[in-house]
């Protein structure tokens, strides 16, 4: 049985940051660089979200979802690889996409420039390219370490 870990957080501690965790009208994230945190106004953190998703010359709005196409036309090679013997079926079930989401978009607060503008991040965790993106890491990553 694991011992339980200690908290390093007295109860007046504990209890206020559990209040700050319920608040609506402010964003916890970390900061881009060092291992800070940073509280955000809401209002603050959606304007500048809005600002970069409104960037034509990156973001283009869409219709609709089209994570079920991806997800449908990555099985669709998959399955012409695997009936061609280009994959065996423990490479096909690697990177079969199984309950896909689309990716997250969120901001990371970059606190040593003018106005602490966001790095957009998005989070691919779930999205139908998941797991290819880990097999071509884990099958390239030796060869990029080795490059001077």
């Amino acid at each position: 049985m694991r011992d339980k870990i200690p908290d390093n957080l007295s109860k007046e501690e504990r209890s206020a940051l559990q209040s700050l965790k319920n608040r609506d009208d402010i964003v916890i994230k970390k900061a881009d660089k060092g291992s800070t945190v940073v509280v955000l106004d809401k209002e603050a953190y959606m304007a500048e979200a809005q600002r970069q998703l409104s960037d034509e010359r990156f973001c283009k709005k869409l219709d609709s979802d089209p994570t079920k196409e991806f997800s449908a036309a990555i099985i669709k090679t998959l399955d012409e690889m695997f009936e061609n013997n280009e994959i065996g079926v423990n490479v096909y079930d690697t990177l079969n996409p199984i309950d896909c989401r689309p990716g997250k978009f969120y901001l990371l607060s970059k606190i040593h420039k003018e106005g602490m503008p966001g790095r957009p991040i998005v989070s691919a965790i779930g999205h139908p390219t998941e797991k290819i993106s880990e097999y071509i890491d884990l099958h390239l990553r030796l060869h990029v370490e080795n490059l001077p």
